[in-house]
């Protein structure tokens, strides 16, 4: 049947035409955003041609996050009087927020794995989806967290989302913004770390976390996801650059999102239909020095980014070994590691090993 069976309605918004973009070649792009857009189109037509298809496409919910970013939140930093989505961004969001169940409507995801290069935009749509699902996601006594590894970690993500908030003239008057968190009605929004002290007697309906590479273990993560079962359309949200642990829960999300792109038989139906997945980085191929294939882990490139000062960076940072690695490591989202060879290679499957292996060797030759 083709795409052509898609309503116009959908066809129009910006998320589809970035998945087209993406797909077709005009955007220049890695191998898993290139599988995540076509997993949208593959399932955009799954999901308008036979009724048997357990998630359907609803626009007006995908849409509505997105409208209430746009139209509430006003950024902190820089010369910019509105907040105006990306492409890549109406993207992420219409999937997260889009996709429902046929039979009760409530949400598909219940958790979405986002990874993009550094200064791409995480602050904006973290704030943006706390602030939604505190006051717009139609949630009674809804929690929402900020969560990172370290209480201060925490504190420096829920401070930039809570000026946001404070930020914006209709949110300001609605929602009560103090130093431990952000309240509206009987919702909150507040932050939360692996080292504080009460992790109990929590009832999550959104939790955002912030640079899971610094996670060494799945002590928060496992207690989110334990307090997310009594919600009807709970989601929870990872964020982040790639990083140095490579023995940490995001190794394991990386490889569980690459299998979920590539349509791994290995990995079920049931599963795989419960997470989204949004990969930005170069490919296996690319030469971590050419200018051409940064945008692959850089969506808002020519946007939020300027080319030219990446030029400059990489220029000052190539001859020196550390810096150089933390250009490729986030920037252009290649791991980079700080355990033993042993361990690291034990960790990883051999296709993203072989990866790695060969990443690291062009970006030291």
């Amino acid at each position: 049947m083709g795409l052509e069976i898609i309503p116009n309605v959908v066809r129009s918004c910006k998320a589809f035409q970035y998945a087209v973009d993406v797909t077709s070649g005009k955007i220049t792009s890695g191998k898993k955003r290139i599988q995540a857009c076509q997993r949208f189109l593959d399932e955009l037509e799954m999901s308008f041609s036979s009724d048997k298809y357990p998630w359907v496409f609803d626009v007006q919910k995908a849409y509505r996050p997105i409208d209430f970013i746009e139209r509430f939140l006003i950024p902190t930093k820089g010369a910019y009087s509105k907040t105006e989505l990306l492409p890549w961004q109406h993207f992420v969001e219409a999937n997260m927020y889009g996709w429902v169940s046929r039979k009760t409507g409530y949400r598909r995801f219940r958790e979405a794995l986002i990874i993009v290069g550094q200064g791409n935009g995480k602050s904006t749509m973290i704030a943006g989806n706390a602030a939604f699902g505190l006051t717009k996601d139609n949630e009674r006594g809804a929690e929402i967290y900020a969560l990172s590894n370290s209480k201060e970690q925490a504190k420096i993500v829920y401070s930039e989302c809570g000026a946001q908030i404070t930020g914006s003239p209709v949110l300001r008057k609605h929602v009560q913004v103090t130093q431990n968190g952000a309240y509206f009605k009987n919702s909150k929004f507040e932050p939360l770390a692996s080292d504080s002290k009460n992790l109990d007697g929590r009832n999550v309906h959104m939790a955002v976390f912030d640079e899971i590479h610094e996670f060494r273990d799945y002590k928060l993560i496992n207690v989110i996801k334990g307090k997310i079962k009594k919600r009807k359309q709970p989601m929870i949200i990872y964020i982040t650059t790639l990083g140095t642990v490579i023995d940490g829960p995001l190794m394991d999300f990386y490889v569980l999102g690459g299998q979920i792109l590539a349509g791994d038989k290995a990995i079920s139906r049931r599963a795989a239909d419960r997470m989204f997945v949004y990969i930005d980085e170069i490919d296996e191929d690319d030469d971590p020095s050419d200018p051409a294939c940064w945008p692959k882990a850089n969506p808002s490139l020519g946007k939020l980014l300027d080319i030219e000062d990446l030029k400059d960076e990489w220029e000052r940072v190539k001859s020196i070994p550390a810096e150089r690695n933390n250009f490729i490591n986030k920037q252009l989202n290649v791991f980079t590691s700080v355990v033993p060879a042993r361990r690291l290679w034990a960790k990883l499957s051999s296709s993203t090993a072989t990866r790695m292996n060969s990443l690291t060797l062009k970006a030291w030759i």
